[in-house]
Protein backbone atom coordinates (compact mmCIF):
# COMPACT_ATOMS: atom_id res chain seq x y z
CA UNK A 1 0.00 0.00 0.00
CA UNK A 2 1.32 3.07 -0.86
CA UNK A 3 1.64 6.07 1.78
CA UNK A 4 -1.37 8.42 0.55
CA UNK A 5 -2.98 5.53 1.34
CA UNK A 6 -2.29 4.84 4.74
CA UNK A 7 -2.37 8.70 5.51
CA UNK A 8 -5.94 8.17 4.10
CA UNK A 9 -6.47 5.26 5.75
CA UNK A 10 -5.19 6.96 9.18
CA UNK A 11 -7.00 10.13 8.78
CA UNK A 12 -10.33 7.88 8.25
CA UNK A 13 -9.77 5.95 10.85
CA UNK A 14 -9.11 9.15 13.51
CA UNK A 15 -12.13 10.73 11.83
CA UNK A 16 -14.63 8.18 12.59
CA UNK A 17 -13.25 8.31 16.48
CA UNK A 18 -13.47 11.37 16.77
CA UNK A 19 -16.96 11.72 15.35
CA UNK A 20 -18.22 8.61 17.71
CA UNK A 21 -16.94 10.35 20.44
CA UNK A 22 -18.28 13.53 20.05
CA UNK A 23 -21.72 11.56 19.22
CA UNK A 24 -21.31 10.24 22.60
CA UNK A 25 -20.94 12.83 24.46
CA UNK A 26 -23.61 14.23 22.68
CA UNK A 27 -25.98 11.98 23.63
CA UNK A 28 -24.87 11.45 27.16
CA UNK A 29 -25.28 15.21 27.84
CA UNK A 30 -28.79 15.08 26.02
CA UNK A 31 -29.86 12.30 28.04
CA UNK A 32 -28.47 13.42 31.48
CA UNK A 33 -30.81 16.75 30.56
CA UNK A 34 -33.79 15.12 29.68
CA UNK A 35 -33.63 13.12 33.06
CA UNK A 36 -32.99 16.31 34.85
CA UNK A 37 -35.99 17.76 33.03
CA UNK A 38 -37.87 15.04 34.50
CA UNK A 39 -36.79 14.69 37.87
CA UNK A 40 -37.90 18.69 37.58
CA UNK A 41 -41.34 18.75 36.52
CA UNK A 42 -42.03 15.81 38.86
CA UNK A 43 -40.96 17.54 41.71
CA UNK A 44 -42.38 20.43 40.47
CA UNK A 45 -45.98 18.58 39.78
CA UNK A 46 -45.56 16.95 43.58
CA UNK A 47 -44.91 20.38 45.20
CA UNK A 48 -47.57 21.96 43.99
CA UNK A 49 -50.53 18.73 44.68
CA UNK A 50 -49.19 19.38 48.06
CA UNK A 51 -49.41 22.98 48.32
CA UNK A 52 -53.33 22.47 46.65
CA UNK A 53 -53.87 19.70 49.15
CA UNK A 54 -52.85 22.03 52.32
CA UNK A 55 -54.49 24.54 51.25
CA UNK A 56 -57.92 23.12 50.71
CA UNK A 57 -56.99 20.82 54.13
CA UNK A 58 -56.49 23.71 56.07
CA UNK A 59 -59.25 25.42 54.87
CA UNK A 60 -62.01 22.97 56.00
CA UNK A 61 -60.55 21.32 58.66
CA UNK A 62 -61.81 21.99 62.20
CA UNK A 63 -60.45 21.20 65.72
CA UNK A 64 -63.58 19.84 66.47
CA UNK A 65 -63.33 16.97 63.65
CA UNK A 66 -63.56 13.04 64.63
CA UNK A 67 -60.98 11.15 63.57
CA UNK A 68 -62.95 9.30 61.11
CA UNK A 69 -64.18 12.90 59.22
CA UNK A 70 -60.69 14.11 59.62
CA UNK A 71 -59.42 11.03 57.83
CA UNK A 72 -62.51 11.21 55.51
CA UNK A 73 -61.43 14.80 55.10
CA UNK A 74 -58.07 14.14 53.77
CA UNK A 75 -58.53 12.00 51.51
CA UNK A 76 -61.74 13.83 49.65
CA UNK A 77 -59.52 17.19 49.22
CA UNK A 78 -56.34 15.37 48.36
CA UNK A 79 -58.48 13.02 45.20
CA UNK A 80 -59.76 16.70 43.93
CA UNK A 81 -55.99 17.04 42.87
CA UNK A 82 -54.44 13.72 42.70
CA UNK A 83 -53.79 11.99 39.26
CA UNK A 84 -54.01 7.99 39.17
CA UNK A 85 -50.01 7.89 40.11
CA UNK A 86 -50.22 9.82 43.08
CA UNK A 87 -50.06 8.04 46.95
CA UNK A 88 -51.59 9.44 50.33
CA UNK A 89 -50.12 7.93 53.09
CA UNK A 90 -51.98 9.57 56.30
CA UNK A 91 -50.77 8.62 59.71
CA UNK A 92 -48.83 5.46 58.43
CA UNK A 93 -51.88 4.47 56.63
CA UNK A 94 -52.30 4.43 52.60
CA UNK A 95 -55.51 6.64 52.46
CA UNK A 96 -55.39 6.59 48.37
CA UNK A 97 -53.26 5.09 45.90
CA UNK A 98 -53.69 3.97 42.07
CA UNK A 99 -50.44 1.92 41.88
CA UNK A 100 -49.38 -1.29 42.98
CA UNK A 101 -45.82 0.42 45.47
CA UNK A 102 -45.42 1.37 48.36
CA UNK A 103 -43.38 4.67 48.14
CA UNK A 104 -42.49 4.96 51.88
CA UNK A 105 -40.41 1.57 50.82
CA UNK A 106 -38.16 3.98 48.70
CA UNK A 107 -38.46 7.41 50.23
CA UNK A 108 -38.03 7.90 54.04
CA UNK A 109 -40.56 11.08 54.52
CA UNK A 110 -39.23 14.04 57.36
CA UNK A 111 -41.63 16.93 58.38
CA UNK A 112 -40.79 20.26 56.10
CA UNK A 113 -38.44 18.65 53.69
CA UNK A 114 -38.13 19.58 50.21
CA UNK A 115 -39.34 16.32 47.92
CA UNK A 116 -37.31 13.87 47.57
CA UNK A 117 -36.58 11.36 45.13
CA UNK A 118 -36.24 7.60 44.07
CA UNK A 119 -35.03 7.05 40.26
CA UNK A 120 -33.89 2.91 39.90
CA UNK A 121 -35.64 -0.58 38.98
CA UNK A 122 -38.59 -1.52 40.20
CA UNK A 123 -40.27 -5.00 39.28
CA UNK A 124 -38.00 -4.83 35.96
CA UNK A 125 -38.96 -1.38 35.14
CA UNK A 126 -37.35 2.45 35.70
CA UNK A 127 -39.31 4.18 37.85
CA UNK A 128 -39.16 7.77 39.18
CA UNK A 129 -41.32 8.23 42.74
CA UNK A 130 -41.20 11.98 44.24
CA UNK A 131 -42.83 12.73 47.47
CA UNK A 132 -42.29 14.86 50.66
CA UNK A 133 -44.31 15.32 53.89
CA UNK A 134 -47.06 18.00 53.62
CA UNK A 135 -45.79 19.50 56.55
CA UNK A 136 -49.52 20.19 58.57
CA UNK A 137 -48.86 22.14 61.44
CA UNK A 138 -48.90 20.56 64.67
CA UNK A 139 -52.19 21.91 65.64
CA UNK A 140 -53.58 19.61 62.77
CA UNK A 141 -52.52 16.30 64.26
CA UNK A 142 -52.45 16.60 67.54
CA UNK A 143 -55.23 15.41 69.06
CA UNK A 144 -54.87 11.99 67.72
CA UNK A 145 -50.79 11.17 67.93
CA UNK A 146 -47.70 13.13 67.76
CA UNK A 147 -47.00 12.92 64.02
CA UNK A 148 -46.21 15.45 62.50
CA UNK A 149 -49.40 15.33 59.57
CA UNK A 150 -49.53 14.33 56.55
CA UNK A 151 -47.32 12.42 53.85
Amino acid sequence: MKLWGKVSLLSSLVLVLVVSACSFILITQANNKILNLTYMNAEQKQQALTRSFKNMLTYYHTEEDSEAATQSLVKFCFTQYADSESVLVFRGETLYSGITIDPSLYLALEAETKPQRYSGQINGRQTLIVGSDAGMAYSFSHNYDETPGCD
